[in-house]
């Protein structure tokens, strides 16, 4: 085996991003798309075959030929068949496409247009950088900006900081884990989220978020928000009060598909960040950029559970909207009719008991009103849906999203080495839960605290008990997931396989050793803080992502990070992966996650001809060079490297 992956600096894991910054606007990106397979050299028949190419784990060179977006064949390479429209590799690697298995799409891409900070360490570096965003963007009605660390800001003089660089504007800033927010007085007073808040409001104290909200001396929001459930009700309110248009919600959603793209990924598990209608507004907007012939993307999402009194209603809505997906998949609902039902949805949480206003304030806060940049969607007068549209194929929304702690950081994490609380009481999660498993929707818990892996396995298996004979009945049980686990107890590791629990985790969130992470962190626990190695010797090697825009989407850098970490302290076990593995934690594995294995994740006949090919020569520094979804070409790096294979086309 030749295929070596060098190990890159992966600090924050952004400069690859940076480096790639032609490609995050649409515009800028659509000449090159398909600039090795021109559309007058696509077979007729929608047919591709890829020739002289390497495939991990096997010797020697293959020919993969596709038809109607399924791969046919794969045999040893003859290169007599060589033909003018087929793609010859010339022995560059073909891997099956990436599934980058935890994103938000919807905020990946909101985050391309907004300012990104690098290295920032004081007020004065980020005062200079946002008062220079602010004037090169005179029209933006809300400034927004990511990657600032905490401390930066001091916690009691948040807005007043932030109000010297910004007055006149909402000014939003978010930590790199999108667990802190920071916001200037105008920003408040628009949510209306500034006034004294002691006591806090009955909505507040029922969401928990107590000690989420920095108050100062006199009882007022000091600009320092912790966790979304908790900032949300401001980012709601700003959002309704400066809603987006559909079409630019479309152009942000385009962007997040193409960025992921040029990454060589072809299907995302699309996460909620607790606001139920932005998932069903990301199901609209997919189904109008599959109508537009650019959904080059296959997407499994997910809907948002709030930890609120109306939270099993939130898992019934999840179950109508799955169905609602099914049934257009099945032929028994009609484009317009799911355009018309979704949009119906959007409009529906005008009603909802969660978002009714009061008469007098506070209202109920949790993402109050946000719906006045959703409703235009039920009065839009769009065209049919194409004949030949595949959306049945690219989206499906058969998992509910909940978070069951916060971050390490940030001190929200539920672990056993600190004094922390959980999102849900044990037996409300068990609810939770046992609700979906019996509807046969997936749970996907962010879980980062061994104390909030450990009860979101309890949970699952009171519902493997509970739902003992619907498991019976429908042949099998689901592949419920915990996401994240930053930390988990020795005995906890063996119970995902036992309880079919998929672990979902993210290389890139790891740093190696010393860090703020091993600072916070009990030294009894390093043995198995991100510990993919121990589980995959338990028989349950992870489903591998990214959660960008968390962190970066380079699916190449995540696989160095992967195999090429080391023990911290060295005395302490090994978490590493082989390249294998690790190219089947991004691959397989992501599909068994959803019950797809049977129809993407290799390369092998009968499967979808989702793949990814990497440059040639020394491949210690590989890229992606093209990205194929379905037997088309959607993403093709620049021919003018000198280190990427030139496919053959016809001239």
């Amino acid at each position: 085996m030749d295929l070596y992956l060098r190990p890159h600096s992966t600090a924050r894991s952004h400069d690859a991003e940076r480096h790639n910054r032609d490609l995050e606007e649409p515009e800028k990106l659509e000449p090159e798309v398909l600039n090795w397979y021109s559309e007058r050299c696509r077979p007729k028949g929608e047919s591709l075959s890829l020739r002289n190419c390497r495939l991990l784990k096997k010797d020697g060179r293959f020919d993969v030929e596709m038809e109607s977006g399924i791969i046919q064949s794969v045999l040893p390479h003859d290169s007599s068949k060589l033909q003018d429209s087929d793609i010859d590799l010339k022995g560059a690697y073909l891997l099956p496409g990436f599934c980058d298995s935890h994103v938000h799409l919807l905020p990946g891409g909101e985050r391309l247009r907004a300012l990104e900070l690098e290295d920032i360490d004081s007020v004065k570096a980020l005062a200079y950088k946002v008062k220079n965003f602010s004037e090169e963007h005179p029209e933006t009605e809300v400034l927004r900006v990511y990657d600032l660390e905490p401390g930066v800001l001091e916690t009691q003089e948040a807005r007043h900081q932030l109000d010297k660089m910004v007055k006149d504007r909402p000014l939003v800033i978010l930590s790199p884990d999108l667990h802190t927010l920071w916001v200037n007085t105008k920003a408040l007073e628009d949510s209306e989220l500034f006034r004294c808040l002691r006591p806090l409001p009955e909505e507040l104290s029922e969401l928990k978020v107590e000690d989420l909200i920095e108050l100062d001396s006199e009882g007022f929001p000091t600009g320092e928000l912790r966790e979304p459930q908790c900032y949300f009700l401001i980012d709601g309110a700003l959002r309704e009060k400066y809603p987006t248009s559909p079409k630019e919600r479309v152009a942000t959603l385009k962007a997040a598909v193409r960025h992921l793209n040029s990454f060589g990924i072809t299907t995302v598990h699309n996460m909620g960040l607790a606001l139920p209608e932005e998932d069903v507004e990301l199901v609209y907007l997919a189904q109008e950029l599959e109508r537009r012939g650019e959904l080059s993307l296959r997407i499994h999402s997910s809907y948002s559970i709030v930890p609120d009194r109306y939270m099993l209603g939130d898992i019934k809505q999840a179950a109508s909207l799955r169905d609602k997906l099914i049934a257009y998949g099945e032929g028994k609902m009609s484009w317009t009719e799911l355009r018309d039902e979704l949009a119906d949805t959007l409009a529906s949480f005008e009603d909802s008991p969660r978002y009714k206003k009061t008469d007098s304030p506070p209202s109920n806060f949790y993402s109050r009103g946000n719906m006045s940049h959703l409703t235009p969607y039920r009065d839009l007068d769009l065209p049919e849906a194409p004949t030949d549209s595949t959306l049945a194929e690219k989206l499906t929304m058969n998992a509910v999203k909940l978070f069951t702690d916060g971050v390490i950081r940030q001190g929200t994490a539920y672990r056993s080495d600190a004094d922390s609380d959980p999102v849900f009481a044990s037996e409300e999660l068990k609810r939770v839960v046992a609700l979906a498993d019996s509807l046969s929707l997936q749970v996907r818990a962010h879980a980062i605290g061994d104390k909030a892996v450990g009860q979101m396995l309890d949970a699952v298996a009171h519902a493997r008990r509970k739902n003992r004979g619907t498991d019976n009945e429908r042949g099998h049980t689901v592949r419920h997931r915990v996401e994240h686990i930053e930390l988990c107890q020795t005995d906890d590791i063996p119970r995902f396989k036992q309880l079919n629990v998929v672990p979902s985790m993210q290389p890139l969130h790891y740093n190696p050793y010393p860090d703020e992470f091993y600072d916070e962190v009990s030294q009894d626990m390093w043995d198995h803080a991100f510990p993919w190695q121990s589980l995959k010797q338990k028989g349950a090697l992870p489903a591998f992502s990214s959660d960008w825009p968390i962190a970066s989407c380079h699916t190449l850098e995540a696989l160095r990070q992967a195999i090429s970490r080391k023990p911290c302290p060295p005395s302490y076990l090994d978490q590493s992966l082989s390249l294998e593995d690790a190219v089947e934690a991004f691959t397989r594995k992501g599909a068994e996650a959803v019950h797809a294995e049977h129809r993407v994740g290799s390369i092998e006949p009968g499967q979808l001809a989702d793949l990814v090919v990497l440059t040639a020569d020394n491949l210690d520094k590989a890229e992606v060079a093209l990205t194929i979804l379905a037997g088309k070409v959607v993403f093709s790096r620049s021919s003018t490297a000198s280190n990427v294979p030139k496919p053959t086309v016809c001239s």
